[in-house]
């Protein structure tokens, strides 16, 4: 279960609140809020279902943050599993499918399932500038894919990222500052967030 896996011998830290990951990490030492953004339509969480199906439902969730309620995560997720199974992207194996996606195809598979179900007039395109071109999508109102090959709180995972903040150190001492995107991992419906810092290798999809 990648929710509860150990990296280095440590839980994985996940952080439902930014004030207690702060003090809890960074003991003694004072952050305040510096800057913030933050999509303010309504991005719904949604779980997986299915092996490695973090970037197909992260595709689904993007695919109805433009379509609109008419339709759940859950609901286009199951065209999109079809979709996946009927062209390659999902592999069968041991008797059940796996629906883990490269990073290099995310945009491509989520263009073809915008294509295959809809008629949206938008299009999926990825960057490795995580964090300018991901926050300025979020300031536009669009939130991102941010795909963490490894980080404090995932490891090989897609989330969707909606918001994004940055808390600085008024106290002495490193680190001068951190930065965090709020995200729906797909563990828990509720918001939890990731600091950016702790990211090695991180790309994005944006759908505009």
């Amino acid at each position: 279960d990648a929710n509860s896996k150990t990296r280095g011998g440590d839980v994985t830290i996940r952080i439902e609140s930014i004030a207690d990951y702060l003090s809890s990490q960074y003991p003694g030492k004072t952050f305040t809020m510096d800057s913030a953004g933050m999509v303010t339509s309504n991005v719904p969480g949604y779980l997986l279902n299915g092996k490695g199906s973090c970037s197909l439902y992260g595709s689904a969730a993007m695919i109805r943050f433009h379509l609109g309620d008419s339709y759940t995560v859950e609901e286009i997720a199951v065209k999109c599993k079809t979709f996946a199974e009927e062209n390659g992207y999902a592999t069968f194996e041991n008797n059940a499918w796996n629906y883990y996606i490269n990073v290099g195809s995310l945009a491509p598979f989520i263009n073809k399932c915008i294509k295959a179900f809809t008629t949206l007039d938008v299009k999926a395109s990825s960057s490795l500038f995580s964090w300018a071109t991901g926050t300025d999508e979020i300031d536009n109102n669009r939130p991102i894919l941010l795909n963490i090959a490894s980080s404090e709180q995932y490891d090989d995972h897609t989330v969707m990222a909606f918001g994004w903040c940055k808390y600085v150190n008024t106290s002495s001492g490193s680190p001068n500052s951190i930065r965090f995107y709020a995200v729906k991992d797909a563990y828990v419906t509720g918001t939890r967030f990731v600091n950016y810092e702790t990211i090695s290798i991180s790309y994005i999809t944006k759908v505009k």
